[in-house]
């Protein structure tokens, strides 16, 4: 099965800055490993309370991709990739 993937302008801004990482060629993978699994949601660490509903898939360390599943379209949709306390700071209201 092949999702579609939607990014918001943030994830894609992100992006560029990850590009300078050692955590790139390792990004390319994961996306590439979530547009073509069975149940993305497996891949990823759910979330709870406020960041109910995400899901993060550990990049190394310190580094995480925040994303959301939606079975009904099809998609997943990026929000933030970087460092753990930045992601999931940007997320809470």
């Amino acid at each position: 099965m092949s999702w579609k993937l939607v990014t918001t302008s943030n994830f894609e801004r992100e992006t560029k800055r990850l590009k300078k990482t050692v955590y790139y060629d390792k990004f390319l993978k994961v996306l590439d490993e979530l547009k073509e699994s069975e149940d993305p949601r497996k891949l990823g660490e759910a979330k709870t309370g406020q960041l109910a509903g995400y899901f993060g898939y550990p990049l190394g360390y310190n580094v995480r991709i925040l994303y959301k599943v939606d079975f009904e379209a099809k998609t997943i949709v990026f929000y933030s990739v970087g460092p753990h306390d930045t992601v999931y700071r940007k997320r809470r209201p």
